[in-house]
């Protein structure tokens, strides 16, 4: 029994240290193999991150006809779709526990946002109103949701606590604002908004206060999304004169152009860990998911279809 009880601790040691050897040695090794990396950006990097469990990608596609949502491993593979309607459903928002996602539909014959059970596959009109109701966008706890609708003549902003579907208003102006997206601690709301000579992005806490502007150019800037540790925002932006995925600074400083392509790239949205950005590119002809690293090196195709591919998130 004592030999028995000994061996075990040799294991739990043992495991110990591997655990704690990778803790310490991933800021040493990372950039040495991003660099052999370099040497061909196309093939997908290995990272330490990799040896960490792996989160689906949720995205919608038009492959079977009709748009419907899906899931995918990160690296493009078991391509499961979840929804089966003959309506319109896109726009997939994955729940922080993962369980859940929301998504926006038409299958009731207007525009509506719909929670769908993983697992299960059961479904709930969460919005249920004759407005139109898109963009959600959870907060980090998942407890409420972030949503544009025109329910009050022009898109605005809206929160709904999930338990009770109780909603509040966030902004109050003429023009459209769209496409929310919940900071990571939980404390703001950035957002895009024609408010000004052309659609920018804008912050806000989540009362609806302390509005700033975060952009300010004469084209369009489009869909803001947080990094993981809440320090930059990912989004497109047509300021080089074609749609291109740009990264910047929480507070709007040091906007950074990640993407170069003649055709579109949009629709940017961070992976869990950081390590990744996920993007909507036309690049090959088709419009299909693409993932690459924060500094757009490791370009990586994760869908190959003739079916339009749209709306990620992971």
């Amino acid at each position: 029994m004592r030999r028995i009880q000994s061996l075990r601790g040799i294991a739990i040691l043992a495991t110990l240290l591997i655990l704690t050897t990778i803790i310490l040695w991933k800021p040493v090794l990372a950039p040495l193999l991003r660099s052999r990396q370099a040497e061909n950006p196309l093939e997908a990097p290995f990272s330490l991150n990799d040896l960490m469990p792996e989160q689906d990608i949720a995205f919608c596609s038009d492959r079977t006809g009709n748009w419907e949502v899906y899931l995918m491993e990160p690296d493009g593979t078991n391509v499961r779709q979840v929804t089966f309607d003959g309506g319109y459903d896109g726009t997939p928002a994955l729940s922080p526990d993962r369980d859940h996602l929301v998504f926006t539909t038409r299958r009731d014959g207007n525009w509506e946002i719909y929670l769908l059970d993983v697992e299960s596959g059961d479904l709930a009109n969460l919005t249920d109103h004759p407005g139109e109701d898109l963009g959600p966008s959870w907060s980090p706890d998942g407890s409420r949701m972030a949503f544009s609708t025109d329910r009050d003549a022009n898109y605005e902003i809206y929160v709904m606590d999930l338990k009770d579907r109780d909603i509040q208003r966030l902004t109050y102006h003429d023009s459209d604002d769209t496409s929310p997206a919940w900071s990571p601690d939980g404390t703001s709301i950035v957002f895009t908004s024609d408010r000004g000579q052309a659609w920018d992005i804008y912050s806000m806490n989540i009362d609806g206060g302390d509005l700033r502007q975060l952009t300010n150019t004469p084209t369009d800037d489009w869909r803001p999304g947080w990094s993981p540790d809440g320090r930059k925002l990912t989004f497109s932006s047509m300021r080089d004169g074609n749609w291109e995925i740009y990264t910047m600074n929480a507070d709007g400083s040091n906007p950074r152009r990640i993407t170069d392509h003649p055709e579109m790239d949009w629709r940017s949205v961070w992976s869990p860990d950081g390590e990744w950005i996920l993007f909507i590119s036309e690049r090959d002809g088709n419009r299909e998911v693409y993932r690459m690293r924060p500094d757009g090196s490791g370009l990586t195709r994760l869908t190959e279809d003739i079916g339009v591919d749209c709306g990620v998130d992971w």
